[in-house]
C-alpha cells in the first residue's frame, strides 16, 4: 500500500469515528414549554372562551411540537407536547383532531391523527393515538356526527369513525386518488362526504374551459352529439380514456358513507381488501370512478354581469375548476356548504374568492346492472354556486389567494372570514410583500369589507398571517407560520376588523 493510499485510509478512519461519535452524542434542545414555534394552524372552542393552536416547530429549535392554550384574550395558559411537524388542527363540539406528519425524531416514525375530548375545553385530554401512512394536510367532522375524514397530501383518503368513548375510535384507509382533496365537507344530513382538488404545491394547472359537445366510448368512437360532462378532450382518444389519473384536477367526489361502512357494494375480499366494511379501493377502480363528478360553474360580480370568459357565450363549453382550499358548513342551512377556490391570475382570472355551494339533487350515483358502470347527474343540477367573497374590483388583486376561512354568524350577521397567503415556500419574498392579511364581509352583503393590514408598526407587521379561528362574539385569531406569533383581532360586522392582541 502507497504512502498515498495509508494517509486516505487514516483520513476515512478519523472520519468515521468523528461520525460515529456524533451520532452517539445525544443533542440537547430547550424546552418549547408556552413558545411559539412555527404555528402552523388554530382552532377556538365551541363557547368560544379559549383559542388552540398547533405549534410544528418546523426549525427544530425544540425538538418537538404543542398545541398551545389560550383564553380569548391571548393569554398563554398551558400547552400539551406533541411530535414535531404539525399539519392541521381542527375543533368541532367537543372534540379535537391534530395531525402530524412524519418527523426526524425518533418516536413519530409514522403521522399521527390525536383526537383530544374537549368536554374541560381549557384542559384537552388526549383520548386516541392513531397513525396513519401518508403526509396530512387537513381533517373534517361534524358535531353530533359520528364520522370524521382525513386527507392526505398524496391522494390518500381515510374515514373514520368516533368511537362512544373517543379511545375506541377506529381509522380506515379508504381511497386513493391521484391528486389531493384538501377541501372535505362532510355532509351529515345525507350521510355522504365530498371532496374538491387542491394543488398544495405552487399551482400549475389554473381553470379552463373546455368543450363537452359529445359523447365517446373507451376506445375514443364518438357515440352521441349530447354533452355527458366529460370535456371532450378527455375521451376522444383510447389514451386519453385511459388516462383517467388526469381527469382528477377538475373533479370532486361523492364518498357514500352508508353504503361503503357495511358489505359495501361491487367489494371483492381480497389480500388488498381484507373487509368490504369501508374497503379501500384505487382510484381505478368502478366504484371509486363513479364517485368522481366534474367541478365546474360560472359566476356573477357585483353588479349581476358574469365573470368575463372566452367561450362565456357558447353553449358546448363548461367551466372547469380546480384548486380548493377549505370547505366550511353554512350555521343555520344543512344544504349549504362553503369553499375557497385559489389560482394564479394569469392561468385562473376567475378564481381567488368563497364560494356559496347549495345541494339541489340527489348525489348519489345510481348503479347501472347491465353494465356495471354508474350514472348520476349534472354538477349544473346537483349544486348551484355564488361568489360571496373576492368579487372582481376593490377586494381582488393578484396578490390575493384566500386560504382557509369561517362563517361565522356575529351579532346576527353571517359573516365570512378570510384569511390571504402566499406560501413563502412556492412564491419568492419579494412577492410576498402585502400578500397576506385577513379580510372579512358579509355573505348576504358584500358591500361592507374590511381588511386586516397596516395597523402594525413596520417592526411588528409579521406579514404572514395563516389559517385563521372566529367565535360568535367576533373574537378572532391567526398565526404567523414565519414569524412565531399570534395576532388576535376583532370583527364588527359593517364596521371594521381591529387587532387586540400581539402575542410572541
Amino acid at each position: 500500500m502507497t504512502r498515498s493510499s495509508n494517509t486516505l485510509l487514516s483520513v476515512l478512519l478519523t472520519a468515521s469515528i468523528i461520525s460515529v461519535t456524533a451520532c452517539r452524542h445525544k443533542e440537547n434542545f430547550p424546552p418549547l414549554g408556552t413558545n411559539l414555534a412555527s404555528p402552523v394552524d388554530i382552532a377556538n372552542s365551541e363557547d368560544g372562551k379559549y383559542f388552540y393552536t398547533l405549534n410544528a416547530d418546523f426549525d427544530r429549535k425544540y425538538n418537538t411540537g404543542s398545541i398551545l392554550v389560550m383564553n380569548d384574550a391571548g393569554e398563554k395558559l398551558r400547552s400539551i407536547e406533541v411530535p414535531r411537524m404539525g399539519r392541521s388542527l381542527n375543533v368541532v363540539g367537543t372534540t379535537m383532531i391534530a395531525t402530524v406528519d412524519y418527523g426526524a425524531e425518533a418516536g413519530n416514525s409514522k403521522p399521527h391523527v390525536f383526537l383530544f375530548d374537549l368536554n374541560d375545553p381549557a384542559n384537552p385530554s388526549l383520548k386516541a393515538d392513531l397513525t396513519v401512512e401518508c403526509s396530512p394536510i387537513a381533517s373534517a367532522m361534524r358535531k353530533n356526527y359520528a364520522y370524521f375524514s382525513i386527507t392526505c397530501s398524496n391522494g390518500t383518503l381515510y374515514i373514520g369513525k368516533f368511537g362512544s368513548d373517543l379511545s375506541q375510535s377506529q381509522l380506515y384507509k379508504v381511497r386513493q386518488f391521484t391528486r389531493p382533496f384538501r377541501a372535505v365537507y362532510l355532509d351529515s344530513k345525507r350521510n355522504l362526504l365530498l371532496g374538491f382538488p387542491d394543488q398544495p404545491d405552487k399551482p400549475n394547472i389554473g381553470d379552463i374551459e373546455l368543450v363537452d359537445a359529445s359523447a365517446y366510448n373507451k376506445i375514443g368512437i364518438q357515440t352521441g352529439s349530447e354533452p355527458n360532462e366529460i370535456p371532450d378532450q378527455f375521451e376522444q382518444t383510447r389514451r386519453a380514456w385511459a388516462d383517467l389519473g388526469q381527469r382528477q384536477s377538475y373533479q370532486f367526489f361523492v364518498y357514500d358513507i352508508a353504503a361503503e361502512e357495511k358489505n359495501a357494494p361491487n367489494c371483492t375480499v381480497s389480500a388488498t381488501t381484507p373487509t368490504c366494511d369501508f374497503p379501500f379501493r384505487e382510484y381505478n377502480d368502478a366504484v371509486s370512478q363513479g364517485e368522481l363528478r366534474w367541478s365546474y360553474f360560472r359566476l356573477k360580480d357585483y353588479s349581476g354581469a358574469p365573470d368575463e370568459s372566452t367561450y362565456f357565450n357558447n353553449p358546448s363549453y363548461k367551466y372547469y375548476r380546480t384548486n380548493f382550499y377549505a370547505a366550511r358548513p353554512d350555521p343555520e342551512d344543512a344544504d349549504v356548504f362553503y369553499l375557497s377556490q385559489r389560482g394564479a391570475p394569469n392561468s385562473s382570472p376567475n378564481a381567488n374568492q368563497i364560494l356559496r355551494v347549495r345541494i339541489n339533487g340527489e348525489l348519489r350515483p345510481k348503479l347501472d346492472t347491465s353494465t356495471n358502470s354508474y350514472t348520476f347527474n349534472p354538477t349544473s343540477q346537483e349544486f348551484s354556486f355564488e361568489r360571496v367573497y373576492g368579487f372582481k374590483g376593490p377586494q381582488a388583486n393578484k396578490l390575493s389567494y384566500p386560504g382557509d376561512f369561517r362563517v361565522v354568524m356575529i351579532d346576527n350577521q353571517k359573516t365570512v372570514v378570510v384569511n390571504n397567503f402566499r406560501d413563502l415556500v412556492n412564491w419568492v419574498r419579494s412577492d410576498a410583500t402585502g400578500s397576506y392579511w385577513i379580510g372579512a364581509s358579509l355573505v348576504d352583503d358584500p358591500n361592507w369589507y374590511s381588511q386586516l393590514s397596516g395597523q402594525l408598526s413596520p417592526a411588528n407587521d409579521i406579514r404572514t398571517y395563516y389559517q385563521v379561528a372566529v367565535n360568535e362574539a367576533g373574537r378572532g385569531a391567526s398565526c404567523s407560520f414565519y414569524g412565531n406569533q399570534i395576532i388576535f383581532f376583532d370583527v364588527v360586522p359593517g364596521v371594521a376588523i381591529n387587532i387586540i392582541n400581539q402575542v410572541r
